[in-house]
C-alpha cells in the first residue's frame, strides 16, 4: 500500500498490467492510476503478447480512469507508432522526434557470415590491444558457455545475465560500472539485459544476430559518447534456438540480410531508423497469434470476475508469454538462510522459467513456505546452471545411462 501511495513510483510494466488480471493489490494500483501520468520506456522491446496487453491497458485506463500516457523508445517502427497513436487517440502533432542526432554516426557495422566460435582470432586481437569488449548473445546458457571459454585467459572478464540472485546482480552492476569509471580493459559477456540496464561505453561489440531494434540498443553500448571514430559493431549469425524460442525467424533473416548489404559502413542514426521500418515492412503484429491472444486476455478474465473479484488462477495468467517465471533460491543457500528474515531470503532469489522447474528438486522453506529452494549449481561469477540429468537409453544389453 505504501509503495503505490508515493507521488512517484518506478516499476516494471508488469505492475501496471497485473491490475487488468485482478492480481496483486490490483485495486490499490488501479485506484492510483486514476488521473496518473504513466511513462512507458523502451516500448519496442515487448513481445507481441505483452504489447497487446499494453495496448489494451492504455485504452482501458484512458477511458475509465483518465490516465495519461507518455510512451517512448529510441527505435520506433512506423507500424508500432501507428498502433500506439491509435491507442492514445492522438495525431502526428503529438509525436515528439529527436532530430538532432539523426545525421550522426557512432559505429561501423560489420557482418560476419560465421558463428561466435569462428571469430576467436578477431576477439583475441582486440583483447591483445587492451580494448573494452562487449559480447552479447541471445540466451543465458550461451553467455555462460562463452564466459567459461575466456575467463581463464582473461582475468578481467565478467558474465552478466538474468540468472543471478538479486544481491549478486546488484554487485555485478556495481563491478561493471566501477570498471567503466576506471576505463580499464575488460571483457563483458552478456545477454539482452545489457540493452537497457547499463550506462556503459565500450570499444567494440560482438553481437549475435537479433531484431534490428535490439541490435541498435546493443550498439548504443559502444561509443556511447560519440567521441571516437574507430568503433565497431560486429554482428555474427544467430543460433537456431533464437528463431525457435525467442525471435520471429522472418525478422532475424531480414535484419541479417539488410545489414549484410551495408557491412563495413558507418551507419548514421537516420539510416538505422529507416532500417527498422524496412525489417518490419511485411510484419503486421496485429495478425500475430500471440498479439491476438494478448488482446483478448483481459476480456476473458473480466467476463468471469466482472472487474470486482480477485483472480485465484495465478498459474493461468501471465503478462509475458513464454516468460512465465518463478522465483527460486539455489539449494546451496538453504542452510545459511533457514533462520533469516524474508528480505534476506528474497535477496537470494533467482527468476527461472516455470518450464525449467523439472530440472531440479524443489523444496519449500520451513519458516516461510512461499520461498522455494531449487537443486542446481550456483556460482556468483557464473550464475544459476541447471544440473545435468541422466538420460536412459535402451540397448541390446539392457538400459544404460548417459549424462
Amino acid at each position: 500500500d505504501r509503495t503505490f501511495f508515493k507521488e512517484v513510483t518506478v516499476c516494471t510494466v508488469d505492475q501496471v498490467l497485473t491490475q487488468g488480471f485482478n492480481l496483486g493489490f490490483w485495486e490499490i494500483k488501479t485506484f492510483h492510476l486514476f488521473k496518473a501520468n504513466v511513462i512507458i520506456d523502451e516500448v519496442h522491446l515487448y513481445q507481441p503478447y505483452t504489447l497487446a496487453l499494453i495496448i489494451e491497458t492504455v485504452k482501458y485506463l484512458r477511458t475509465e480512469f483518465q490516465t495519461r500516457f507518455f510512451i517512448m523508445t529510441a527505435t520506433m517502427p512506423q507500424k508500432l507508432l501507428s498502433l500506439l497513436c491509435s491507442a492514445l487517440d492522438i495525431g502526428n502533432e503529438n509525436v515528439v522526434r529527436d532530430v538532432q542526432l539523426l545525421e550522426a554516426a557512432r559505429n561501423t557495422f560489420e557482418i560476419r557470415n560465421a558463428m561466435i566460435d569462428d571469430l576467436n582470432d578477431e576477439i583475441q586481437h582486440y583483447l591483445q590491444n587492451n580494448k573494452k569488449i562487449l559480447i552479447v548473445v541471445n540466451t543465458v546458457d550461451e553467455a555462460i558457455r562463452i564466459y567459461k571459454k575466456y575467463r581463464d585467459d582473461i582475468p578481467n572478464s565478467i558474465c552478466f545475465h538474468s540468472r543471478f540472485t538479486q544481491q549478486d546482480r546488484l554487485e555485478k552492476e556495481k563491478e561493471i560500472l566501477a570498471k567503466e569509471k576506471s576505463g580499464e580493459p575488460v571483457l563483458l559477456v552478456a545477454t539482452q539485459v545489457v540493452e537497457v540496464s547499463l550506462d556503459i561505453d565500450y570499444d567494440v561489440l560482438f553481437t549475435e544476430n537479433a531484431p534490428i531494434d535490439s541490435l541498435i540498443q546493443r550498439a548504443g553500448r559502444v561509443n556511447r559518447s560519440r567521441s571516437k571514430q574507430d568503433r565497431h559493431v560486429i554482428v555474427f549469425q544467430h543460433r537456431p534456438v533464437s528463431e525457435e524460442k525467442i525471435y520471429p525467424r522472418e525478422i532475424l533473416e531480414n535484419t541479417f540480410f539488410l545489414l549484410s548489404e551495408r557491412s563495413g559502413k558507418r551507419l548514421p542514426e537516420k539510416e538505422l531508423t529507416d532500417l527498422v521500418d524496412l525489417v518490419y515492412k511485411n510484419y503486421d503484429v496485429e495478425l500475430d497469434e500471440a498479439f491476438i491472444r494478448g488482446k483478448h486476455a483481459y476480456a476473458e478474465v473480466q467476463s468471469r470476475l466482472s472487474f470486482i473479484k480477485d483472480n485465484e488462477e495465478l498459474d493461468a495468467v501471465y503478462t509475458r508469454e513464454g516468460l512465465d517465471s518463478v522465483n527460486v533460491i539455489p539449494m546451496i543457500f538453504e542452510e545459511h538462510l533457514c533462520d533469516k528474515d524474508e528480505i534476506q531470503k528474497s535477496n537470494h532469489e533467482v527468476a527461472i522459467r516455470r518450464s525449467n522447474l523439472w530440472r531440479g528438486k524443489v523444496t519449500k522453506d520451513q519458516k516461510h513456505n512461499f520461498f522455494k529452494y531449487f537443486d542446481c549449481e550456483y556460482d556468483p561469477n557464473i550464475g544459476l546452471q541447471f544440473l545435468s540429468r541422466p538420460t536412459a537409453h535402451v540397448s541390446g544389453g539392457g538400459i544404460t545411462k548417459s549424462y
